[in-house]
């Protein structure tokens, strides 16, 4: 079952990572092919749109939407090629139960994943600027290191977007700190976190985790503040519903 979705949940922590409160924002993305944990998928190069909101969060691209519910802590994948919803708790001990697991690959699935979740970050400032798309950037290099690895980021953020800089990074802080491994480190992370001013333009990350690299990039090509449009958060009707551990 981690085989199957441990690429989704890392990308879901990437997003809580860069996100505010009621926002939409058009981004373009690219993968590198990944082979790893018996998995392999090919390079992926991808438009996602993406709303925001205190209690919600959507992402859809042309193949799949996920919805997170904060409130249900779950997180459901709508594939569109399948017609099939996936919902996955985004608690982890729910998860190693709902999952088929015996009681020593619970154990260990729940080591490994609060290993993983161990999260420490740290942010630092250059001074390097260029413009990138419509806004003027500085840059930043961000290292998270994790139980499974390490995650170098080179991010690009502007000021020209104007935002509640201490709400974002509240918000920022407070929804990471729903993950596993996040919360006695928090306010570390905070602290590091509010070194970047403004809102990320473009990442470009570098990830090596068991002894693989894998490499991603994102570029904001649209932002905006407002109110979700009615079926921001709606999940398609007619599609099957499967498990996501099998």
């Amino acid at each position: 079952m981690f085989n199957k979705h441990w690429t989704v949940l890392l990308g879901i922590l990437f997003l809580i990572s860069s996100a505010f409160g009621d926002i939409y924002m058009k981004q373009k993305q690219h993968t590198d092919p990944i082979s790893i944990m018996g998995q392999t998928q090919p390079a992926q190069d991808v438009v996602s749109e993406t709303w925001i909101t205190e209690k919600k969060v959507a992402v859809s691209t042309p193949d799949q939407k996920i919805v997170i519910d904060a409130a249900q802590q779950t997180m459901t994948m709508a594939d569109h090629q399948k017609r099939t919803l996936a919902t996955i708790p985004m608690d982890f001990t729910k998860m190693a139960e709902e999952g088929g697991m015996s009681d020593d690959e619970k154990a260990q699935f729940q080591q490994f994943m609060g290993g993983m979740m161990n999260i420490d970050i740290t942010i630092q400032k250059t001074s390097e600027t260029k413009k990138i798309g419509k806004w003027n950037c500085t840059k930043y290099i961000q290292t998270m290191n994790m139980g499974m690895g390490t995650i170098t980021s080179e991010i690009w953020a502007t000021t020209d977007i104007k935002v509640d800089q201490t709400m974002y990074t509240k918000y920022t802080a407070g929804m990471m700190a729903q993950l596993p491994g996040v919360s006695q480190n928090l306010e570390k992370i905070t602290k590091e976190l509010e070194k970047i001013k403004g809102i990320q333009v473009y990442t470009s990350q570098s990830m090596d985790m068991m002894g693989q690299t894998i490499k991603t990039t994102s570029e904001l090509l649209e932002y905006k503040e407002g109110n979700p449009p009615s079926d921001a958060f709606t999940l398609p009707t007619g599609y099957k519903t499967t498990n996501p551990f099998q």
